[in-house]
C-alpha cells in the first residue's frame, strides 16, 4: 500500500517472472493483501488510506492554499508521499525542504553509491527535483 500497490499489481509482478519461490510468495502475498483489503473495507483506514484521502482532499483545502510548507530533516519519501508532495507543490505558496548532508557533498550529485553516508539525502533531493507540478 505505502508503494502505491495493488492487489493486482502484485499479481502482474508475480505473473512476469518465473516458476520459483518469489513468485509464489508473491501470489501468497497477493492473496493476503486482498483479504486485508476486504476485511478492512468499510471499517477501518490504514495509514497508507489517508494519504491517498489526503491527495483527493487538498485542492478543496482552503486553508493550504497559499500557505507555507517545511519538510524538515527527511531522509526520503515513499511514492504515495510523493503524490501527496506533488499536490502541496501545485498547492502552496512556497514548500521548504531540508536534508541533512554535509557541506563537502554536492546534493544534486547523480551518482549515488550505496555506502556514501548521505546518499540517501541526495537520493531525496534527486527525486524532489523530478517532480512536476
Amino acid at each position: 500500500m505505502q508503494y502505491g500497490l495493488s492487489v493486482k499489481d502484485v499479481e502482474k509482478i508475480a505473473d512476469t517472472l518465473p516458476d520459483g519461490v518469489l513468485k509464489g510468495k508473491l501470489r501468497d502475498l497477493s492473496v493476503i493483501y486482498e483479504a486485508f483489503s476486504e476485511f478492512n473495507k468499510d471499517k477501518f483506514i490504514t495509514g497508507e488510506e489517508t494519504m491517498d484521502l489526503l491527495c483527493e482532499k487538498l485542492p478543496s483545502a482552503d486553508f493550504i492554499k497559499g500557505s507555507v510548507i517545511v519538510f524538515d530533516g527527511f531522509t526520503g519519501f515513499t511514492p504515495i508521499q510523493y503524490r501527496v508532495i506533488k499536490q502541496l507543490l501545485s498547492l502552496c505558496r512556497e514548500v521548504i525542504f531540508t536534508v541533512t548532508i554535509s557541506p563537502e557533498e554536492d546534493p544534486y550529485s547523480d551518482t549515488l553509491k550505496e555506502q556514501e553516508l548521505f546518499m540517501l539525502s541526495k537520493k531525496t533531493v534527486l527525486e524532489l527535483e523530478k517532480l512536476e507540478f
